[in-house]
This record gives C-alpha cells, sequence and structure tokens, in this order.
C-alpha cells in the first residue's frame, strides 16, 4: 500500500495503493473584487488561498485494489491524507473527485474476464488543509 495517500473511511485513514503516477498541483484563488488590472497595466491580485489538485493514475491494478480506489473517492467529499511534494510534509484536507475516473481493462484470461485495470483521475481540495504526521495504518 501507499506512503503517499490515504483516504478516510471515518474510522482511520485507508492507505490506497502506490500510484503510478502522482503530482500535487498547487492552485491558488483570487478574490473576484480587488483583483484585475488598473488603468497603467499593472495586475493586482487579491489571493484568498491556495488550494491542491491531485492527479493520480495507476499503470496496473487487480480488481479488488480497483475497487478499493473507486469505493473510497466515491462519496460526494471525503478527507484525504497525502504527501505535499512542495513542503516535503504530509498535509490533509477536505476533496471531492474533480471528474469521472478513467478505467481501462487492461488483461483478459481464459475465463473472459478482466485481471488488470489502469485507472486515473484526479482529487480537488476545497476547505483548509492542516500539517500531519505520516498516517498510521488502519487494521
Amino acid at each position: 500500500m501507499s506512503d503517499i495517500i490515504s483516504i478516510s473511511t471515518g474510522a482511520g485513514y485507508v492507505p490506497l495503493p502506490t500510484p503510478s503516477e502522482y503530482t500535487a498541483i498547487p492552485e491558488e484563488l483570487n478574490s473576484d473584487k480587488g483583483t484585475g488590472r488598473n488603468v497603467a497595466g499593472d495586475l493586482h491580485m487579491d489571493r484568498i488561498t491556495t488550494k491542491r489538485t491531485i492527479s493520480l493514475a495507476w499503470s496496473v491494478l487487480t480488481p479488488a485494489q480497483k475497487d478499493l480506489v473507486l469505493q473510497s473517492t466515491s462519496a460526494e467529499e471525503f478527507n484525504v491524507l497525502y504527501f505535499d511534494l512542495q513542503t516535503g510534509e504530509f498535509r490533509s484536507g477536505k476533496f471531492y473527485r474533480g471528474n469521472r475516473p478513467v478505467i481501462t481493462p487492461l488483461v483478459r484470461w481464459e475465463d473472459s474476464e478482466f485481471r488488470a485495470y489502469r485507472v486515473s483521475f484526479e482529487l480537488v481540495e476545497y476547505r483548509w488543509p492542516t500539517t500531519r504526521r505520516k498516517p498510521t495504518p488502519t487494521p
């Protein structure tokens, strides 16, 4: 399992499988008021906060791993504990899955069932983050 990202199930954080692609992109949010250019062309920004969009992809997941990833991120909102590449610390925040997951079946065996999947999607932060230590996996 992953040391990079865990999802809260209410009873604790459950680590997801280690993704093959992981990017935590900081996005700056500015106020509608006070942000813009003056007559001299100078840009003035009224920054409200910085949020993260986490892009995740798994190259090969078993059916059970695929189900864990999709079920853990299927709620309207959930807590995520993730490693922030910019700060080098674990952070937590309230996220939602920003787009529908792309699920690609990869391997089919003799019984015609798929045995491996590629899955990718983004998680979008929308509440204030907190810094935390590395999670202790739930037994």
